[in-house]
């Protein structure tokens, strides 16, 4: 009796032991299952976040790019070199935020240098520079122009942040609007003086004749409008061969002092009737 006892408790321990290997062996399965779920899902989120990061990083490069060309645009359209500098602090502002998100980026470093340096050169007014509103083609008149409604649009926003005043905006938007009306002026009267050094006269006046019309038609109230009125008039009636210098100093295209002998274009400063 004893031994078939033994016998059975010998059986159950035979048949107990696997199923309780089994199990072990399945959740440890499961275990490891659960774990590669979360590292391949870790795995997962960072290169969600990498890639986010990289995405968002590019467009900021992208308009750091468009607002770097925009700073050197208005600085050649604009005689105050405000707004310039303050466009030039949207630059500084993204490229530290950029740095906030990639520390370890050389390439953002410099070019964040490089704007806090254009800053401090911004920063002085009384500098020589060169004002270049003289476009040679429609195509290049409707880019400058629209270079100074994106200034406009950067003021705007420098004004919601609260960083620029209603006044100063008020005073910035008038400098931009006016360097956009001059856009246009100063490029057609350069076109007729080209049109009159070729001694194409019809075509100078009819150039002459459509700065002047931009003029009037426009509400600008800068005193200095009323003037280029009167001198491209004085264009017009042969009294000037060009505008004044303050006015226009893009003086390339510029017809010379003098008519040449022999010449049947107008005639010089003196020369103060038609013939």
């Amino acid at each position: 009796m004893p031994a078939a006892i033994s016998a059975k408790l010998y059986n159950c321990k035979i048949q107990v032991k696997p199923a309780m290997s089994s199990a072990a062996i399945l959740i440890i399965f499961c275990a490891i299952g659960f774990c590669s779920i979360v590292a391949v899902s870790l795995v997962n989120q960072r290169q969600r976040r990498t890639k986010v990061m990289r995405q968002k990083l590019n467009h900021m490069r992208r308009r750091v790019n468009e607002l770097e060309d925009l700073v050197t645009a208005i600085d050649a359209l604009v005689e105050s070199r405000a707004i310039a500098r303050l466009v030039n602090d949207e630059v500084i502002n993204l490229l530290r935020a950029m740095l906030q998100l990639d520390h370890s980026a050389g390439h953002i470093q410099a070019s964040l240098n490089a704007a806090e340096n254009r800053a401090t050169d911004l920063s002085q007014e009384g500098q020589d520079r060169q004002l270049n509103r003289l476009q040679e083609s429609d195509a290049q008149i409707a880019r400058a122009q629209h270079q100074l409604t994106e200034a406009g649009r950067v003021l705007r926003r420098q004004h919601a942040k609260g960083n620029l005043s209603i006044e100063e905006l008020d005073v910035f938007s008038k400098e931009l609007s006016w360097a956009y009306l001059l856009v246009g002026v100063i490029s057609t009267v350069a076109q007729g003086h080209k049109a009159l050094n070729r001694g194409n006269v019809v075509n100078a006046h009819a150039f002459y004749k459509k700065a002047q019309f931009s003029l009037t038609q426009s509400q600008h109230a800068d005193p200095r409008r009323y003037r280029l009125i009167k001198e491209i008039g004085d264009l017009l009636q042969r009294r000037r061969r060009f505008l004044s210098p303050d006015l226009m100093p893009e003086t390339q295209y510029n017809p010379p002092e003098t008519v040449p002998a022999g010449s049947n274009g107008p005639g010089t400063r003196e020369d103060s009737q038609p013939a």
